[in-house]
């Protein structure tokens, strides 16, 4: 992705990363909530059991149990920043095969030898195979120079509705999978590790009872309730990503075939014209380009 932030797609690239890296940024902050409200309650309850009163014991109270989560704030820092990497790298997996259009169209317009090594996970998309598909009416009316109907593939003829993308179901599903245990993951070592800052507190600065242990017991058990919520919060959030980034790809690959399919049945003034937010909207500009290239005429 070296031309990222020069292209025309750079927005869907940012728009991509920030939806994704947006998923973590929710639940962390429930989470802090959560685990604010959780220590609240613990120091309360200390308070009833004998812990000291006062602003001072209070802070002192509340550094004994954060001063090692703290320590972990940079390694939060870190993985948001990986979480965004991600992002983009997620917006290439959907630009790929935009990308593969665009390179085409590119060498048709230098005059050069077109690459068709499409690749076998490009070969199945449906913007891939309708792409060929005009390349391929392109080359036959240069050669012959045949006004004459086009045979259109059967297979994309019949085709009337945004199609599911099944490689980029599969694509996404492991990388949302990655993601959220990684998330769970984190969230599971935090609530724990801070269970055992409480246990540690509670053991220095109150005097052992049924009471207390049976407390500490609930309180374990609550921690387990909230990172339940956490996970699947993480888990809806992720879906509904994926719901729209793919509801997204599946219409701008149906509207190039339609559209594709209107140029091979002889409307040559047909241009694509992507909404301002669609993904590949350079290989739109592209195969426009190409359009002009052979039916200059009909561009006027």
């Amino acid at each position: 992705m070296p031309s990222l932030f020069k292209s025309q797609d750079s927005k869907y690239f940012l728009k991509t990363a920030f939806k994704v890296v947006s998923v973590p940024l929710i639940t962390t902050l429930l989470l802090a909530y959560s685990l604010w409200m959780y220590v609240e309650l613990n120091y309360s309850f200390f308070l009833a059991n004998g812990f000291a009163t006062g602003p001072e014991m209070k802070e002192a109270f509340w550094d004994s149990i954060l001063m090692e989560q703290i320590d972990y704030i940079p390694f939060l820092g870190l993985f948001f920043i990986a979480v965004f990497f991600l992002g983009l790298f997620l917006a290439h997996l959907v630009l790929r095969p935009f990308t593969y259009v665009r390179n085409m169209c590119e060498d048709i317009l230098k005059g050069e030898p077109v690459d068709s090594e499409k690749g076998f996970l490009n070969a199945r998309k449906l913007v891939v195979k309708a792409a060929m598909v005009f390349f391929d009416y392109l080359n036959k009316r240069d050669k012959s120079n045949d006004e004459g109907e086009f045979d259109f593939p059967q297979e994309l003829e019949k085709i009337h509705s945004p199609k599911p993308d099944g490689v980029f179901y599969l694509q996404y599903g492991v990388f949302m999978l990655i993601l959220s245990v990684i998330t769970i993951l984190a969230t599971t070592f935090t609530l724990n590790h801070l269970h055992e800052s409480i246990v540690e507190v509670a053991i220095k600065m109150l005097k052992p009872s049924t009471s207390l242990n049976v407390f500490l017991t609930s309180q374990q058990d609550h921690l387990f309730t909230i990172a339940a919520v956490i996970t699947v919060l993480t888990i809806f959030l992720y879906s509904s990503l994926a719901r729209g980034i793919i509801r997204e790809i599946e219409g701008v690959s149906y509207s190039y075939l339609r559209d594709i399919r209107d140029i091979t049945s002889g409307d040559h003034s047909r241009r694509l014209r992507p909404r301002f937010q669609d993904p590949g909207q350079e290989a739109a500009f592209a195969i426009n380009q190409v359009m002009n290239l052979f039916f200059p005429e009909a561009d006027k």
